[in-house]
């Protein structure tokens, strides 16, 4: 049996338990990373990609392991949102998420999937919509690359969603300098049942270290988020990618000290006066682990 005490991030306000769990076995109980995501990619970027990039969230959990590196998990997890254009009347069930996973000495290789449960408290007439489910799928792996440096390593992460579009790494605002959108998984459509929206999202990147102690990362990703042609306004159709590079410097074992750019590119659709926009991020960072 083991114990995670868990890691703690502060703001100037409060702090906050990021990771606290208990496992027991193959039982994983308590907050931790969400088993959609495949937890060992070895991505580098501190701005944001779209992907679902190893959010920490309460799950109970069972992971079978088959050896050789193989295992499968079940977990319930809570529910994953963007938003939804209609009064949520909440969930009955938790978020449903599987894997199946390989982990190596060359890298690692993980299928995952979620089912999210979507219930509207908006009367349509004298009903209230069916409920409906919500679902994402994704591929995420990577693969050593020590026949370059020791350390490096490309890594990969393609998903789908359909009316779980929080799977996709958004947030339900999205805003690059004066172009914005909003991230929907559902509405009510013209039949009075509920409709989902869809998109898929890919990034990947490369981490390459030019000496021992400074290191290179260079990433990127893109999206695509689509609405049936009855959507409310509200809903639009965009296109957003995103690409970057950080250079981190480790003077010591547990220190680094890096900057890093990143560039971004927001197009909504049918939308008139929110044109395409763009923007550069610039980030200085100090990290010391114990």
């Amino acid at each position: 049996m083991t114990r995670d005490t868990g890691v703690y991030g502060f703001s100037s306000t409060s702090a906050n338990v990021d990771q606290a769990f208990v496992q027991f076995g193959g039982l994983t109980a308590g907050r931790t990373i969400s088993f959609f995501m495949n937890s060992d990619l070895p991505n580098d970027n501190w701005g944001t990609l779209r992907f679902y990039d190893a959010p920490t969230v309460n799950v109970f959990a069972y992971t079978f392991s088959f050896g050789n590196g193989f295992s499968a998990t079940l977990a319930a997890e809570e529910g994953t949102y963007a938003t939804s254009l209609f009064d949520e009347a909440g969930q009955t069930m938790p978020d449903v998420v599987a894997n199946l996973k390989y982990a190596g000495t060359w890298g690692s290789a993980q299928l995952g999937g979620a089912v999210h449960q979507l219930r509207s408290d908006t009367l349509f007439g004298t009903e209230y919509p069916d409920t409906t489910l919500g679902w994402a799928v994704t591929a995420q792996g990577y693969v050593n690359l020590p026949m370059l440096a020791e350390g490096d390593a490309l890594w990969l992460a393609a998903t789908y969603a359909d009316g779980a579009l929080g799977y996709l790494g958004f947030d339900p605002d999205v805003g690059v300098g004066r172009a914005s959108s909003t991230v929907v998984d559902a509405y009510i459509g013209a039949d009075g049942d509920i409709d989902t929206g869809r998109g898929w999202s890919i990034a990947g990147g490369i981490n390459h270290y030019w000496t021992p102690t400074i290191r290179q990362s260079v990433f990127g990703s893109y999206a695509r988020v689509e609405y049936s042609a009855n959507a409310p306004a509200l809903a639009n159709d965009f296109n957003e990618w995103r690409a970057g590079s950080n250079v981190v410097w480790s003077p010591v074992s547990g220190l680094d000290i890096g900057v890093e750019v990143l560039y971004s590119n927001l197009d909504p659709r049918g939308i008139v006066g929110n044109d395409d926009d763009d923007a550069w991020e610039g980030r200085l960072r100090v990290q010391r682990d114990f």
